[in-house]
C-alpha cells in the first residue's frame, strides 16, 4: 500500500465485474474513504482483468465470480494462478454464499454480498484484505528467516518441560549432528535429553538450572553428553524459563553448542604451555647443572689421584686399600652423574645432524656396550628390517639413547632371558622397541619414570632417562614405556621422523 503527493494511502484495485450499474456503485462507494484513496481499473470480462493485471500495480483484486467469460470457484481459480499473491475480495449474491465460504477456502481473502455494500463495508474490506495479505507475508518471511536460522545455527535450540528428563516440545534440525539422534527421537520418539547427559553432570545440570530459573535469570553452563553413537562431546547451553504454572518453571527455551573442539584445542594450549614451562625449567637446570659438573670434575679428578698416590705409598697397611677403594669407587660414581649433568646441560649441536641408518646405529650401539661390557651383544636379539630407515640426526647421541635403553632392559632381565630389539618403518615414522622379561615397571614410576632422578638402576646415575627422552625430543620423537603384561617385563618404544633422502648423500 504507497501513498499519493498529500500523504494519503493509495490502494489500487482491480474491479472484474460484468454489469456496469454494479461497477458504477462500486466505484461510488470506494471514492468516500477519508484517509484512504482508492485507485480502481475496471474490466467486465475475466480475459480483460488478467490483461490489465499484467499491465498495472494491482494492490487488491474485487471479482464477481459469474462472468460472461468465466462461471463460479473457477474464475477465482484462473486470476490468481498469474498472481497468487494477489488479495481477492469476492463479489457474491445473496444465494451464494456457500460458493463464497467456499472461495475463502481457494485462497480469497474475503467477500461482500451484492445489495449489502456501502462506502464503509467496501472500502473497510479491501483496506484488511490489503493489510492481511501484508501480514501474511511478512509472517512467511520471518518463518522462512526463522527456519533458515535454525538450520544455520551452529547446535540445537529447543523447547522443553522443566523436568528431570527434559522432554523435549521442539528441537532443530542441529540436533541431528549435535548428538546423533533426529528430532523425532526427542519429540515423542522416547528420548528424554537427561539421558544422553554424562551421568557424572546430570545433578549438577539440574541444579544449575533451576537455581537460575528460581532468580529469574538465565542460566549458562558447559558439560558433557554421549551421542547416539557413543562419543563425548562437551556443549556450551543457554536458555530460560518462558512459561511458569503455580509460580514453578514450566517450559524452558534455550540453545545447545557443542565447543567440544574449543575445549580440546584449550587443553591442548595449557598442555604446551606446561611443556615449555617445564622445557624451559629443565633448560635452566641443565645450565646450572653443566656448570656445576665442570666446576666439580677438576676436584674429583684430584681426589682420585690423590688416592692413587696414597695407595702406592701406603701399599701394605692394613685395611687402607680397603678405605681408598671406597673412595675411588665414590669418584667414579660421581664421575659419571658429572658427566650426565654435563650431556643434560649441553644438547646436540645442528652441525652433528646428518642423515643416518637407525640398523646401523643400533648396532653401533651394541658394539659399544659389548666393548665395555663383554656377554652384551649375546643377552640381545636383533629383530631389524631390511629396508633402510634413515632418520635426520646425530648418530652419537642416539647412540646414546639406546645404550641407556639396552642397559636398562639387559639389567632387569633374568639371566639367560634375552632382550629382543625391533625396529620397523611405519609411514613417516621408524619405530625402535626393546622389549625385556624382567619384573616389569611399578605402575606408581610409570608417570614420571622419564624425568631427573625418577628411578635409580643399579650402578645408574638416575639421569639416564630423562636424557633419553631429552635427545629423542630433540630429534622431534617421543618416547614410550609400558608394561607387557604383569610378570613379562617392559617395552620401551622410541618413535623418529623418517627421512626419505638417501643416506650417502647427505654426510
Amino acid at each position: 500500500m504507497a501513498e499519493d503527493r498529500d500523504g494519503v494511502h493509495l490502494i489500487r484495485v482491480l474491479l472484474i465485474e460484468d454489469n456496469p450499474a454494479e461497477a458504477r456503485l462500486l466505484r461510488e462507494c470506494l471514492s468516500e474513504n477519508p484517509g484512504v484513496r482508492f485507485e480502481v481499473d475496471w474490466a467486465d470480462r475475466l480475459a480483460r482483468g488478467l490483461s490489465l493485471l499484467q499491465d498495472k500495480n494491482v494492490d487488491v483484486a474485487v471479482l464477481d465470480l459469474n462472468l460472461p467469460d468465466s462461471m463460479g470457484l473457477d474464475t477465482l481459480v484462473r486470476l490468481r494462478e498469474p498472481a497468487p499473491a494477489l488479495p481477492v475480495v469476492v463479489l457474491t449474491g445473496m444465494q451464494d454464499e456457500e460458493v463464497a465460504r467456499q472461495a475463502l477456502q481457494k485462497g480469497a481473502q474475503d467477500y461482500i454480498v451484492k445489495g449489502s455494500v456501502d462506502d464503509r463495508v467496501l472500502g473497510r474490506a479491501l483496506v484488511y484484505a490489503v493489510e492481511r495479505k501484508r501480514y501474511e507475508e511478512a509472517l512467511r518471511t520471518s518463518e522462512r528467516s526463522l527456519a533458515t536460522l535454525m538450520s544455520n545455527l551452529p547446535g540445537m535450540a529447543y523447547q522443553c518441560a522443566n523436568k528431570p528428563d527434559w522432554p523435549m516440545s521442539f528441537v532443530s534440525e542441529g540436533c541431528a549432528e549435535l548428538t546423533e539422534f533426529s528430532p523425532g527421537d526427542f519429540m515423542g520418539g522416547g528420548v528424554g535429553y537427561n539421558e544422553i547427559i554424562a551421568s557424572e553432570d546430570k545433578e549438577r545440570v539440574w541444579a544449575e538450572v533451576q537455581e537460575a530459573c528460581s532468580r529469574g535469570c538465565a542460566f549458562e553452563m558447559t558439560y558433557r553428553i554421549r551421542t547416539a553413537n557413543g562419543q563425548e562431546k562437551t556443549v556450551w547451553e543457554k536458555g530460560r524459563a518462558v512459561a511458569w504454572e503455580g509460580g514453578v518453571p514450566s517450559v524452558l527455551e534455550g540453545i545447545i553448542i557443542d565447543i567440544s573442539a574449543r575445549v580440546n584445542a584449550e587443553r591442548e594450549l595449557e598442555a604446551a604451555q606446561a611443556a615449555l614451562r617445564r622445557a624451559e625449567t629443565l633448560e635452566a637446570i641443565g645450565m646450572i647443572a653443566g656448570g656445576v659438573a665442570h666446576e666439580v670434575r677438576n676436584p674429583l679428578f684430584a681426589i682420585n689421584t690423590v688416592s692413587m698416590a696414597l695407595g702406592k705409598k701406603l701399599a701394605g697397611q692394613e685395611g687402607i686399600s680397603e678405605y681408598l677403594g671406597h673412595i675411588q669407587e665414590q669418584v667414579r660414581r660421581l664421575a659419571a652423574l658429572m658427566d650426565d649433568l654435563l650431556t643434560l646441560g649441553r644438547p646436540a649441536r645442528p652441525e652433528e645432524f646428518v642423515v643416518c641408518v637407525v640398523q646401523q646405529v643400533l648396532t653401533d650401539s651394541l658394539h659399544q656396550l659389548e666393548l665395555k661390557t663383554p656377554g652384551t651383544a649375546a643377552a640381545c636379539i636383533l629383530d631389524l628390517s631390511g629396508e633402510p630407515m634413515a632418520v635426520h640426526g646425530a648418530p652419537g647421541k642416539l647412540s646414546q639413547v639406546f645404550v641407556n635403553i639396552l642397559q636398562n632392559a639387559i639389567s632387569f632381565s633374568p639371566p639367560g632371558r634375552p632382550v629382543r630389539v625391533e625396529a620397523r618403518p611405519d609411514g613417516e615414522w621408524v619405530r625402535v622397541s626393546v622389549s625385556d622379561e624382567g619384573p616389569g615397571i611399578s605402575e606408581d614410576l610409570l608417570p614420571n619414570l622419564f624425568s631427573p632422578f625418577a628411578s635409580h638402576r643399579q650402578g645408574g646415575t638416575g639421569l639416564g632417562l630423562a636424557i633419553v627422552k631429552q635427545i629423542v625430543a630433540a630429534h622431534g620423537g617421543t618416547v614410550y614405556a609400558g608394561n607387557n603384561a604383569p610378570g613379562t617385563g617392559a617395552t620401551f618404544t622410541v618413535s623418529l621422523p623418517r627421512k626419505a633422502e638417501n643416506p650417502g648423500g647427505d654426510q
